[in-house]
Parts: structure tokens; sequence; C-alpha cells
């Protein structure tokens, strides 16, 4: 890729990033901020006030030590009974307290069983064509976003609001492109469209308006909860709290199959901004270039990037970028987590109008995890991976740059994308209308249009010969 002109706080990551390219400690390159020895009275010394919340991370552990990243603000994760004393030590660690919980999954066994509300609400999980469940793990649904649903998890959001929170996360709208066959999604359906529930598989315009609806549900349950919460913390507490949307991309949520409402997420007032979640998870996922189908993290989480930036352009809406230097998939050796979490952290820096990030989801895995997990081979954290994490954490909190040039380079290329291409993620999409024959020239086969080459194709050729292309 081309690079920019750096100033000095650029030249302070590159080291950084140098650093970890020649094995060298972070700190024999480079001289970082000293701290205080934190207590609950000393707060550290940092670069930037706090109150700017340019970097942040999310973390479901009560506080430690070993994990205390000296960010801006901490989203301190669940909505359960016990948020008031995580995110109290918190507080007295000095960070500004945000909450965030899942919007489509998570702990939520007493409202499927019935504690709640009185009723059973197992019908709401999402379905697939099989009649199978679609879980995020054991005993951990994908949910249809009902309205009672939606309740629930106000009554959540209030307990989080009451314990201090200035800010909510509702993180992850997702609705797999395979579901929309359980009862509850049946129910909505008839709602939605006033008609009996078609077989979403049975036809290329059921599972267009199957989608439509999958989209429009999870548009009506954040609208609620935001303009209801937000009611809720002026009435009660006289204070005003900010309500973000964490989300994957448009381009991972088309290739991974998943219906999300994404842009639309612009038109709902309530909403303030976003977590972009983009990591090696998302962006090592195999696409093709030139016939070969491989990991292309770089590649990938540039565009991924780029696109995110779509949803805060002209507006006074704020996107931190996320980076995560492990990953969920715990297989993996330290190696690769390092290899591919610099991957991602280059192609966000390549993105200068976005200076807000989330450094990691969940530190406690990142610092107390040892991997591969279940191994014989696992290790803690390396201390030179660690020590550049660190200098990176904290040099995040001071990236705005108002000289930025590219050169040599064509600059303002883009590539248009649509929600719809969600839409057409399921079957019948797969198998109607594909070429029987990877020779045929006029169509694409399954293969090509499962990898999603009709968008690598336009894309990567671009990319690759260092013009920074946009996904718009």
């Amino acid at each position: 890729m081309p690079t920019t002109r750096i100033r000095p706080n650029h030249a302070v990551m590159s080291a950084v990033i140098l650093a970890a390219a020649t094995g060298l400690r972070a700190e024999q390159q480079v001289a970082t901020t000293p701290v205080r020895k934190t207590t609950e009275r000393t707060q550290p010394m940092l670069v930037t006030d706090r109150a700017f919340e340019r970097t942040g991370f999310q973390e479901a552990a009560p506080y430690g030590p070993r994990y205390d990243l000296r960010t801006d603000f901490v989203m301190a994760y669940g909505i359960d009974a016990g948020i008031a004393d995580r995110l109290k030590r918190w507080i007295q660690a000095g960070y500004v307290p945000h909450v965030m919980t899942g919007v489509a999954w998570g702990g939520y066994q007493d409202y499927l069983d019935g504690r709640f509300d009185g009723r059973n609400h197992s019908d709401e999980g999402q379905v697939n064509a099989k009649g199978e469940p679609i879980m995020h793990g054991v005993g951990v649904p994908y949910m249809v976003p009902t309205v009672s649903f939606s309740d629930y998890l106000q009554a959540g959001i209030q307990r989080a609001i009451d314990a201090g929170a200035v800010a909510v996360h509702l993180e992850e709208p997702e609705f797999w492109a395979d579901g929309g066959f359980s009862k509850a999604f049946q129910r909505e359906w008839r709602i939605f469209y006033n008609e009996p529930w078609q077989r979403p598989d049975g036809s290329c315009d059921a599972q267009y308006r199957a989608s439509k609806l999958k989209y429009h549900l999870y548009q009506r349950a954040l609208d609620r909860l935001c303009s209801a919460m937000k009611e809720y913390a002026l009435v009660v507490h006289g204070r005003a709290v900010r309500f973000y949307v964490p989300t994957h991309s448009l381009i991972n949520y088309t290739q991974w199959r998943i219906v999300s409402p994404e842009s639309s997420l612009i038109d709902l007032p309530g909403i303030d901004g976003y977590i972009a979640q983009v990591w090696t998870g998302t962006s090592r996922t195999p696409n093709t270039f030139r016939g070969a189908v491989k990991e292309r993290t770089f590649e990938t989480a540039f565009l991924e990037y780029g696109i995110m930036q779509e949803l805060v352009r002209g507006t006074d809406r704020r996107v931190w970028f996320l980076h995560d230097p492990v990953e969920d998939d715990p297989r993996h050796d330290w190696d690769d987590y390092r290899r591919n979490y610099l991957c991602t952290l280059v192609a966000s820096l390549l993105h200068p109008a976005v200076w807000h990030y989330e450094v990691s989801p969940w530190p406690n895995r990142v610092f107390n995890g040892r991997f591969p997990h279940g191994s014989r081979d696992a290790k803690p954290i390396p201390t030179d991976y660690a020590t550049i994490l660190a200098c990176v954490f904290n040099q995040l909190r001071d990236m705005a740059q108002d000289d930025v040039r590219w050169e040599p380079t064509v600059e303002g290329v883009g590539v248009l994308l649509a929600d719809s291409g969600m839409f057409q993620r399921a079957n019948p999409a797969f198998t109607e209308g594909v070429a029987r024959s990877k020779d045929d020239p006029l169509r694409a086969t399954a293969d090509e249009v499962r990898r999603w080459s009709a968008f690598y194709g336009l894309t990567l050729p671009v990319l690759k010969r260092g013009i920074p292309i946009r996904p718009v």
C-alpha cells in the first residue's frame, strides 16, 4: 500500500510495528509515557484526558490489575444482577463506565424458561430449514427479536443505567440467513406481511422477503430500546445516556451469511455511533484472488474498516475501530495471533479519518490466557508481544491527524455495495441460476457465489496494485 506522510505520533506507532517485525522489545525503540502506581485515589498519567473516550475495551470479568489497560472507558459486559458491582470497581479505577450486552444472544435463560414474565419463550430462538436451533453456544440460541424480548433487554439495561452507565452498547444484531423457520418468525411474518408465512428457501422472492423482515425486526428492536432507555435515563436520573451498536462490517456479514441492519442504523435517531467489529476472526475469512483461495487478513481488514466509515461519514456520530490481539478461535498460537493482529492494526491506521479504537475485547483472555488452547505447547502471552500491545494501546489514544496524504497513487476510487447483498446468502441463491461449469463465462458457479467473488473480484485487483479503494 502507499504510505502516508507521518507526524510524530505516527512515527511512534511505526516504531512499535517495527519492533514487532524485528523481534526487538518495544521499549528499546520507543519511549512511553510514565504512569503512576494506580490506586483508587491516584489515577495514571495518560496521554489524553479520559473524557475524550478515544480508547476502550470490553470485559466480562471483574476488575483485575493484569488487564487494567489504561484506556479511557471500559464496557463492562452483561446486564445481569452482578453488573452494579462490576461497574463500581471499574469506576473506582478511573474508567468512564460503559456497558455492553448482546442484542441477539446472551445468558438469557431466565427469559427463555419463563422466569422473567411467566411465559415460556423457547420458541423464539432462530431455527434453520431442518428445524434445528441456531446456537451461539450451549444453551444460548440466537434470538428472534420479538417485542417481548426487547422488553426483557430493557429491564436489564435499566439495571445498568441505575448502576451508573453513561453509555450502552447493544452488540451484534444478527439474524442468520439460513434462519426464518421458527414459530416466532412465522408469527412476525404474518404481522409484517399480513399473509401466511412462506418457507424462505421456497423461492428467491421468499428468501428476499424473509431477509427484509429480519432486517426490519432488528431495526425495530434497536429503535425501541434506544428511545425508551434514553427517556428512562433522563426521567429517573436526569442524565443523558448514549447508545452504540457494535457490529461486524457489511462485508463480513454478507460473506458469513448473516442479515443485520447495517446502513439502516443511520436512520435511527437514538443511536449515537458504532464499534466496527473488525478483527482477525472476520478478516482471515478466505477469499479468491487470481484463482487462489486463501486468507488475506490485511486486504480484507482494509476493506472492512473502509466500509465501516460509511456509517458515520457526514454525520456527528462516532465509530471506534476494533482490534483483537488474540481472536475467538483458541486453536492458534501466539505467532499467528501476533501476525494477524498487526495486519488489522496497520489496515485500520490507513484510514486516518477515524482515530477512536476498541483496543481489545476480553483482555483477561489476552493477558491471562494460554494458547493454543488445550495443547501441551500452550503458553501465556510472550513478554515482547505484551510490551508491544501496551505501547500500541497507549499510542492509540493520540492518533488524530490533520495532514495525511497518499503518495503516489489514485484516491477517491470506490465500489458500491448495498445491504441487500446480505439478502442473497441462503438457498435457493446457491442453486438457482448458477453455472454448471467453471468455464461458463456468463454466470458464477455455486462455489464462486459462496466465496462472494463478485465483490472480491472488483476490489482485490485494485487494492493489490496500491490503490486505496473504498467500499461505499
